[in-house]
Parts: structure tokens; C-alpha cells; sequence
């Protein structure tokens, strides 16, 4: 597949997805755009000859990302001053999108108080089902230093939003058959 091709397909069809990426590390949709359209023009920019659809839609993430955590100058200077200027308004029924639940609005809200370092590797580890190996790797951190960040993520998560819910009556019979094995290996000690 030659680059243009790539650029068609990720600009076009995988736009969304990639804005999707984005906006779980910013929190703000026309942030995520801008941030994607930067990471495109950054990875499109240069020659790429042979490039595969899934190495282009990886480098475009991996741009993002960089450029999430890199935190432009430019936005950074307007995050210092925002408040002065504008209120965060309420995402129910915003024009950029459809209506969000109670918990949507809760869970945007919590990833937008996490740290960007701990933002980063919740998203990379429970969005992009990473593993700590991986993430460390993309972020050039050691894996305790993800280990660390997910810890301290996951527990501000839970602080605001409570313990995560098990997913279906399976998830929750597993735990207590293990716990009876166990009872049953103790006894035959």
C-alpha cells in the first residue's frame, strides 16, 4: 500500500477512531482533533515509502501521544489561562456530540484530574490493552515508573468514582471458587 493510500484510509475511515484516542488523553474534543490532525500532518510529512495501513495508523497514535505528553507550548501557556476567560460548561447535550450518561460525564471528568504521566498509562493500559512492558516502552519510562503511574491512576479513579463493578455473574463466581480451593488445600495440610 503506498503512503497516500495510508493517508486516505487513516484520515478518512480511521479519523474517528484516532480522535477517539486522543480525546481519552485530553478530555476536550477540539483539543483531540487538533491533536490528530497534527499527528497526521507530522507523520505524512515525510517520505514513507512501503508503509503498511496498520504501522501508519500506529505511527499517527504514537504521534499523538507524543504530542499529548510533549503538552505544546501553546497549550500549555492557554491551560494556565483559561480559567480566566471561560468556565467549564456541562458536556450533557453539548453540540459536538450526542447526549452522555451520569457515569460518561463522571469518568471524563476523573481522566481530566489525573496527572498527564497517569492519564497516559490508564488509557494505554485499559484503552489500547497494553501491557506495562509495552506502555513503558512508548512512554520511555521504566516499567515502575508505569507500574507507579497505574497504581496511583487506578486509585484516584476509584477514589472518585468508586470500585470498579464486576462485568457479568462469571467474573464474580470465579473469585469464589478459588477461594473455596484454597479453603480445601489448607484443610488437607
Amino acid at each position: 500500500m503506498a503512503a497516500e493510500d495510508a493517508l486516505v484510509v487513516v484520515a478518512g475511515d480511521r479519523h474517528r477512531a484516532l480522535v477517539g484516542y486522543a480525546y481519552l488523553l485530553t478530555g476536550d474534543l477540539a483539543e483531540a482533533e487538533d491533536l490528530v490532525q497534527e499527528a497526521i500532518v507530522r507523520t505524512f510529512a515525510r517520505s514513507l515509502r512501503g508503509l503498511e495501513l496498520q504501522d501508519a495508523e500506529r505511527y499517527v497514535r504514537r504521534a499523538v501521544l507524543r504530542l499529548y505528553l510533549d503538552g505544546r507550548r501553546r497549550w500549555g501557556r492557554w491551560l494556565g489561562i483559561r480559567h480566566l476567560v471561560a468556565t467549564r460548561s456541562d458536556d450533557r447535550g453539548s453540540p459536538a456530540g450526542p447526549e452522555l450518561t451520569d457515569i460518561q460525564i463522571d469518568v471524563r471528568r476523573a481522566l481530566a484530574d489525573l496527572p498527564r504521566r497517569e492519564r497516559a498509562c490508564v488509557v494505554l493500559r485499559y484503552f489500547d490493552d497494553l501491557t506495562v512492558p509495552q506502555i513503558a516502552d512508548r512512554l520511555d519510562v521504566s516499567a515502575g515508573a508505569v507500574k507507579r503511574y497505574l497504581s496511583q491512576g487506578v486509585h484516584r479513579l476509584q477514589a472518585v468514582l468508586g470500585p470498579a463493578a464486576p462485568v457479568d455473574d462469571a467474573a464474580q463466581a470465579a473469585p469464589d471458587r478459588v477461594t473455596s480451593d484454597n479453603a480445601d488445600m489448607k484443610e488437607r495440610r
